[in-house]
């Protein structure tokens, strides 16, 4: 299943960006970090699902694992 991700860092959370990921453009980040966790969200979702009900809770599952994703990598931003 393909899925297309984007992001960006605020200016104001550069600096914990940078902390978090040295010397890792956010292409990398997105490339090793973001997409493993993706993958492997996806994974767990759609494993146990027959190929029918897969495509049945494609836009559920997509949208849980959306939010699952962006709560996991907002805790790396929220420690002040």
């Amino acid at each position: 299943m393909g899925v297309t991700a984007q992001a960006s860092i605020l200016e104001e959370e550069s600096s914990k960006f940078l902390y978090h990921y040295a010397g890792k453009s956010l292409a990398e980040v997105m490339d090793t970090n973001i997409r493993g966790y993706v993958q492997s969200a996806l994974w767990k979702e759609f494993g146990s699902l027959s190929l029918t009900d897969g495509k049945a809770k494609k836009k559920e599952i997509i949208e849980r694992v959306q939010k699952e994703t962006r709560e996991f990598f907002a805790k790396k931003r929220n420690y002040d």
